[in-house]
């Protein structure tokens, strides 16, 4: 169980270029390809599940968090209820009777619910006075396993038992492999014969599959035994379920295993990889591989028990508000119809469906970025989306915002293209790795958006007050929680600019002004819609200085009047009515300011001059565009001239320069960058008026070429597997298959290839032992069942750079597990890298933590 708070990388604004039918293409880094005409089973959401994130007594947090993410699994046992706890130490009571409320609100929520026993035993990762079977004696567990089994029938309630949580990992099981293989024996047998219909689940080990060690020891065992449980489960963290499953299915084969039979990945996600990015990854991976996931949680005590496993926060109120990863699941549990098929890159992969009337793509890659090109193919075999050969791509962005609340997708692009071939192509820039992009395709004749409607002066949503359904419920604002009940469709009306009904998604009924009023103060409430012009509200662009694109004033037609929240209350609930509107150029009040996230825009000067740059055709939607002069420092490159503007860097890009260039921000005194971002050759940059948070000059350099010059003149400097981390002065990460770590100082950090990039069929993965001051120990190959050797003077050791297959993090028991700075460790990353580091087939990438980046730049539609 992976219990642990991630930490925060901060996410930049980002911008999407759409290039479709004849447009010349932009060179893209990687592309995939989904084929609309090679269809499958309909989607059953099997990435949809969680540990814990429950409150203790199951009452929260509300029913919509969960239902819009088609819910399937919780696995949950009392965990870090007392500390110590559970059976053990005598306080089993408490952690049953939670395990019982959350299972019966699954179960409820139409979930299916996965026990864990040994977190109602007690072993949760903090110390304990026994483990089962201790000195030959199972009395004990025998008792605790039939109190277990009466609690379950009394309840009436059908759960999977998932026997013993990582018991590869001392940190839950501190006895030995052929103690463990006598819990499990005695335990399916012992369940088997109490509930034969009810499934078992195992091992659940904290490992992916492979050909040698554990893995094979445990097959070899239930094998001989025929305790093979119906469920075979892991914990990829990190990890790829395709290449797990494949492993899986040649491991299994070898014994004459039966399958295939269902694989659980119920715990996936390191801490790292908890962003929309890496989350948006995962779901594609797991349906590609179909097995069934639950997503780690990395939090502990009573963070545990709340936040449905850290997709929400929650404000100084203690509601709950949803982070950019929730409206990723969102957006996939919203996916129906039947699954298509998608080409993956070596770095990203899709999930995408059709349904009459609407495809929807979900795009996946985190820990890397660069454009991608998604080629969709024979949209003629789609339903009702195609009209004269053309077809409407609406793009949304959904940032990670540093782990902060995300009131909802940002629309990038929004356009009616004409196909080429029954093809067109979408062209994504990926310049945050924490985010994602989605891709909606829908018929051309529809012309409306989906949107939250934020009022600027409460950062708080139109809400349908308490979910009403009746004629005349007068609409309030609340906090953003992103459930349907804020969820707005914008309707055009015919022939009336700018000018929509607003339908709210939860109740299917109208935004509408009370009586047909043109009253200062007459309620705006929802009513079924009838077409009047008391339903009809034209977006008004708010124009005062510094407001962003995205905001509009809402103004009803019948009266000319502006949507308000009523005497400019920031208090959650306050009443919305309509009120004269103020000058729309006019910056304050702010309660009849929405922001629109997915509202359409017209181009803008700097989209028209970047389109001329560029020869490309600008759209109806624009995207900030943000570049710094460029700026050559005096002997940046000894007998070299400056760097030419086509080579200025922007944050999209993950090449580097050596650390001896400097940068000068506004009024500032020249320092050292330790990274230079590099446009990619051929696209020319188009400067904004002025720089923004300073200047920045690239050098165009091979990756290679610049790490090896630059620690051929710092010899006895250590090459350290980790890479950028979007964030703050000295961050470090590892690509996905490594933990993000400490950074230290401003030298380059060297990507080398690991075990599993270069083919290792065993896919080692080393595992962390704490020292007796919570540092880290030795790194071991728990695949081949080494001890783990604790050492605190490893540290040391580790922050002079290590073996490529070690990861760095401190761990101390119970709590961390995964990368953290509680004891200020640092190390070498994961050895499965991905992103440019796979693609370059084992060339050293340079990478560094930055204390300064360059904006995003700007991105059209064509």
């Amino acid at each position: 169980m992976k219990r642990r708070l991630s930490a925060l990388a901060i996410g930049v604004l980002a911008g999407a270029s759409l290039l479709t039918g004849a447009a010349p293409a932009q060179a893209a880094d990687e592309s995939i390809t989904v084929n609309f005409s090679v269809a499958g089973n309909s989607p059953s959401y099997r990435a949809s599940g969680w540990i814990y994130g429950m409150t203790e007594n199951a009452s929260g947090p509300a029913d919509h968090f969960y239902r819009d993410v088609k819910f399937r699994y919780m696995r949950a046992g009392g965990a870090q209820l007392d500390q110590p706890g559970g059976w053990v130490s005598g306080r089993y009571d408490r952690r049953w009777n939670s395990t019982l409320a959350q299972a019966r609100r699954t179960i409820a929520l139409g979930g299916q619910f996965v026990i864990l026993p040994h977190d109602l035993w007690g072993a949760d990762g903090y110390p304990i006075s026994r483990f089962p079977g201790d000195n030959g004696n199972w009395t004990d567990y025998d008792n605790f396993l039939t109190r277990l089994i009466n609690d379950v029938r009394a309840a009436g309630i059908t759960v999977q038992w998932d026997i013993w949580n990582e018991p590869n990992l001392g940190l839950f099981w501190n006895r030995s492999q052929a103690q463990y293989f006598e819990l499990w024996r005695r335990t399916y047998q012992r369940l088997r014969a109490e509930f034969p219909s009810q499934l078992i689940v195992g091992p659940s080990c904290a490992c992916v599959p492979s050909t040698g060690g554990w893995w094979v020891q445990y097959l070899d065992f239930i094998r001989a035994n025929n305790v093979v449980p119906d469920i075979i489960s892991w914990h990829s963290l990190p990890g790829d379920p395709v290449a797990n499953v494949s492993t899986a299915n040649t491991t299994l084969n070898a014994r004459g295993i039966p399958h295939p039979r269902p694989y659980q990945i119920n715990e996936y996600g390191s801490s790292s990889e908890q962003n929309p990015g890496d989350g948006s990854w995962y779901i594609a991976r797991l349906e590609r591989a179909g097995a069934d996931g639950l997503r780690a949680n990395w939090a502990s005590t009573a963070n545990l028990h709340n936040d449905l496993g850290n997709l929400l926060v929650r404000n100084s109120a203690g509601q709950h508000l949803p982070k950019g990863e929730w409206w990723v699941y969102r957006f996939y549990g919203s996916q129906t119809g039947l699954i298509s098929s998608v080409t993956p890159s070596p770095a990203y992969d899709a999930f995408a469906t059709k349904a009459t009337g609407v495809a929807k793509i979900l795009v996946g890659g985190g820990g890397t970025t660069g454009n991608i090109a998604v080629n969709l193919q024979r949209l003629d075999t789609t339903s009702g989306i195609v009209q004269n050969n053309q077809v409407r791509v609406v793009a949304q962005r959904i940032p990670y915002n540093g782990g902060a609340a995300v009131q909802g997708p940002i629309t990038i692009a929004n356009s009616v293209v004409t196909l080429s071939g029954n093809a067109t192509t979408v062209n994504l820039p990926h310049s945050n790795a924490d985010d994602t992009f989605t891709i909606t395709l829908l018929p051309p004749s529809d012309g409306g958006f989906q949107s939250v409607a934020v009022a600027q002066h409460s950062q708080q949503c139109l809400d349908n007050t308490n979910l009403g359904t009746a004629n005349g419920n007068q609409q309030q604002q609340y906090y953003c929680e992103g459930g349907d009940q804020q969820l707005w469709n914008f309707r055009p009306v015919a022939g009336v600019a700018d000018t929509y009904t607003v339908v709210n998604q939860q109740s299917g009924k109208c935004l509408d002004v009370n009586g047909v009023s043109t009253a200062d103060g007459a309620a705006v409430q929802q009513w079924t819609c009838g077409g009047g012009t008391n339903q009809q509200f034209t977006l008004r662009k708010v124009t005062y200085g510094a407001n962003d694109a995205h905001d509009y004033q809402l103004v009803a037609r019948h009266s000319g009047k502006c949507v308000d929240v009523s005497t400019i209350s920031t208090t959650a609930g306050a009443p919305i009515h309509q009120w004269t509107c103020i000058p729309a150029s006019q910056g304050s009040p702010l309660n009849q300011t929405w922001r629109l996230w997915a509202a359409d825009r017209p181009p803008t000067p700097a989209a028209r001059r970047w389109a001329a740059a560029t020869r490309q055709r600008p759209s109806a939607v624009r995207v900030p565009l943000r570049h710094v002069r460029p700026r050559v420092p005096a002997g940046h490159r000894p007998g070299q001239g400056p760097v030419p503007r086509a080579r200025l860097a922007h944050h999209g890009d993950r090449r580097r320069a050596p650390p001896a260039y400097r940068w000068r921000g506004a009024g500032q005194q020249p320092r050292q960058l330790p990274r230079l971002h590099l446009l990619r050759a051929g696209r020319p940059a188009v400067s904004a008026a002025g720089p923004v948070h300073g200047e920045a000059v690239g050098l165009q350099a091979p990756d290679r070429r610049a790490a090896d010059a630059w620690h051929a003149s710092h010899p006895g400097r250590p090459r350290r597997g980790s890479r950028l981390v979007q964030g703050g002065p000295g961050g470090a990460q590892g690509r996905r298959g490594g933990r993000r770590l400490p950074g230290g100082d401003d030298q380059p950090v060297v990507h080398r290839q690991g075990d599993q990039d270069r083919g290792d069929p065993d896919g080692r993965r080393g595992q962390r032992a704490p020292g007796a001051d919570g540092r880290l120990g030795h790194a071991t190959d728990v695949d081949q069942g080494a001890p783990a050797r604790a050492d605190p003077a490893a540290h040391a050791d580790l922050d002079r750079g290590g073996r490529a297959d070690a990861t760095g993090p401190p761990r101390r028991p119970g709590r961390d597990r995964a990368a953290g700075a509680d004891a200020g460790a640092t190390g070498p990353g994961s050895a499965r890298l991905s992103g440019q580091t796979r693609r370059l087939g084992g060339q050293l990438v340079v990478a560094g933590p930055p204390r300064w980046r360059c904006p995003a730049p700007e991105a059209t539609v064509t």
